[in-house]
This record gives structure tokens, sequence and C-alpha cells, in this order.
């Protein structure tokens, strides 16, 4: 079991020895420090469990260093105990006000000062496993997302795979390729990863033989792999044009790149598996794009050079031809 490790600060070295002797017979890591200005530059080097902190002090006092410290959101935990000489209520009320835990008067009483750091750390240990099982819970809730969200995607596939809606090949799918619409959803998605200045658009304008969910699913997917596989602040563009019959879509991004084994993986259906790496599932939802576009008559390809980065190109057919058709 680990120590817990105590900061006493305290200008007068003797006061350090007193506190020292009567916390001897505890397993305690103790540190000390003379003055305000060093406890807080050392906070991350004994990373304190509980703060012994002398009220008196030349230059930074006690109570600007209690301020200070509980400013700080990484120490605002940390209990704080006030040893001072001060007796008068508006002197402790201006420690508590500083953000002082408890105090303890000097001369210091063996007795009393055990049992108030015992009681100190045992309030940070209650507080620190409520934050182990705070940090867990979230862990749990991110892995089941993850996996929701991954078998969400394999039941897709396999509608697709069934064909199991007409709508993907019917002359009544047609959508509106909307450069400001697909721009500023696009522009969304790249905000939760920080990266709205990493999108670039260079787009054509044409209705498309695809329902709008498809064609957004498409466009969402590819984007959502780009940005999680290149670096940030490296660009990625998404284009399109209008060639004869067929309304030609690209996004590049200047990541990694993938090897020819990962983009043939793309061709190779697996059952869902929730311990999937992150490239099965890149491939999960490369699949699903592959066989929308094959499903509405386009074409689906990918090129990638190694750490120059990959470009997804797909056709998709204009609507009108169809009705011409």
């Amino acid at each position: 079991m680990n120590k817990s490790s105590i900061l006493i600060v305290d200008d007068d070295p003797s006061n350090f020895e007193v506190i020292e002797t009567f916390l001897s017979s505890r397993q305690y890591d103790l540190h000390y420090v003379a003055s305000g200005k060093d406890a807080i530059a050392l906070l991350d080097t004994y990373q304190p469990d509980l703060i012994l902190l002398d009220v008196m002090m030349p230059g930074i006092d006690g109570r600007e260093v209690c301020r200070q410290i509980k400013g700080m959101s990484k120490w605002q935990a940390v209990p704080i105990i006030m040893v001072t000489a001060l007796n008068s209520k508006s002197d402790l009320a201006d420690c508590l006000d500083a953000g002082a835990d408890d105090f303890i008067s000097k001369p210091i009483n063996a007795i009393e000062l055990r049992a108030r750091v015992q009681s100190m750390l045992r309030i940070k240990q209650q507080y620190d496993n409520i934050e182990t099982l705070s940090q867990i819970q979230k862990n749990t809730i991110n892995i089941l997302q993850s996996t929701l969200n991954e078998a969400k995607k394999f039941l897709i596939y396999l509608e697709l795979e069934l064909s199991v809606n007409p709508l993907l090949n019917s002359d009544s799918a047609r959508t509106l390729f909307s450069a400001a619409t697909v721009a500023a959803a696009l522009k969304n998605l790249a905000q939760n990863f920080n990266r709205r200045q990493d999108l670039g658009f260079e787009l054509a304008e044409a209705e498309v033989a695809i329902p709008a969910p498809y064609l957004s699913m498409i466009l969402q997917e590819l984007v959502d792999n780009a940005l999680k596989f290149s670096p940030p602040s490296t660009a990625i563009k998404v284009t399109s044009h209008v060639e004869g019959e067929k309304f030609n879509l690209f996004v590049h991004d200047s990541g990694s790149g993938m090897t020819d084994e990962q983009i043939a993986q793309i061709n190779i259906v697996r059952q869902f598996e929730p311990s999937a790496s992150a490239q099965q599932r890149v491939a999960m939802g490369l699949k699903i794009v592959k066989k929308i576009v094959e499903l509405v008559g386009g074409e689906f390809s990918i090129t990638s050079v190694n750490q120059q980065g990959t470009t997804v190109h797909l056709t998709l057919p204009i609507a009108q031809s169809l009705s011409n058709s």
C-alpha cells in the first residue's frame, strides 16, 4: 500500500522536526519546504495527499499560498491544514475563506495533530475513490457507446447486403448535393475534433440518384475517418465535379495512409466483433460506403501512399440520367 504524502510548509525547520516526531509512528512520506513559493513550485514533485501550511511566513504568507493552491484545479481536492499561532475568530475565518479545510493551533498537540491528519487523509482517500469510480464509469460508457455504434454499423451493412431498402435503387431516390449544406454539416463534424480549420472544399453541385440519409452517411463516414487518421493541422480536402452522367466525389487526407492489406479488408465481410481494432472499425465504415455506392450503380475506389495520405474516390449517377433511361 502506498504511503500518504504530506507536504509541510514552514519557514522554521524546528517546527518540521516537531511534526516529524509526532507523526513518526505513522506510515507517511513527509516532505519539507521553507517557503510558500517553494511549496507551489514543488507540488508536482511531491504529489501531496495533505498539506500542513504555516500561516505566518515571510514573503507569501500561508493564506495566500492556500488561496493559490486551491485555485489550481489539479490540487483543489488536496486538504490543507493551516498551522497557526493566531487564535482570533477573524483570523481563523480568514484561513477558511482562503480555502483551508482545517486548522491546528500552535503549540501543536501530538494527539490533536495525528487525529486531524488522519481525518483529512481519510477524506482525501474517499475523494480519490469517488474519482476512480467516476473514471471507470466514464470509460465503461465510452466502451458501451463504441460497441453499440459498431453494432449499429454492422446491422446497417447487413441491411444493405440483403438489399431490403428498395429506395436505394429507385427512380424516386434523388438528392441535391448542395455545396453550402454539405460544407456546413462536415464543418460541424470537424468541430468535434477541433479541426474545423483543416477542412477544405471545392464542390460542384448536382442532383444525385441516392436518398439523402445515405448520401449523408457516406459523407460523414468518409470525413470522420479522415479526421481520426490524419494529424491535426493537416489538410483534409473534399472535392466534387460532374463528368457526363457521373458525379465524382473525392475525400483526401494527409495521414499515414493505408496498406494494401488494409484496403483489401474492405472487400471481406466479417462477423461483428466488439473488440475490433480501430482499423477494422474503419474497414466496416468503408464497407458500408462501398455497398451503398454499388447499390445505386456507382463506383468506389481507394488510393493510398505511405505517409502521404489516402484518397477515397466514388462516383454516383446523376438523378436526371435515371429518368431519361
